[in-house]
């Protein structure tokens, strides 16, 4: 299912429907995402590395998240929560 709609969103859909499917996927995320590190290891890696976000315009068929992130270390990642980026950047940059 959520694959599904990710495939919608790499079309380009009314901006409703995009902001429809967003809003599905974030609050998926919300309910069932387990994150794979701690609140304090996010910190760490903040701490040490200026992090931007930016929230996903509805029709960004490029883009087909919530959430990107971006960091020197792991550039831009994707995910529809913010623990899904940070789990993404953490892998690219290295840390277990």
């Amino acid at each position: 299912m959520i694959e599904e709609l990710r495939d919608k969103l790499r079309e380009f859909i009314p901006a409703e429907e995009g902001a429809a499917i967003r809003s599905m996927l974030e609050s998926y995320a919300a309910k069932n995402y387990v994150p794979k590190h701690a609140p304090s290891v996010y910190l760490n890696y903040m701490n040490g590395h200026t992090c931007s976000f930016d929230r996903n315009g509805s029709q960004c068929v490029n883009h087909p998240y919530v959430w990107t992130m971006f960091s020197v270390p792991s550039q831009h990642v994707m995910g529809d929560c913010i623990e899904e980026c940070f789990d993404k950047a953490l892998f690219k940059a290295g840390w277990s």
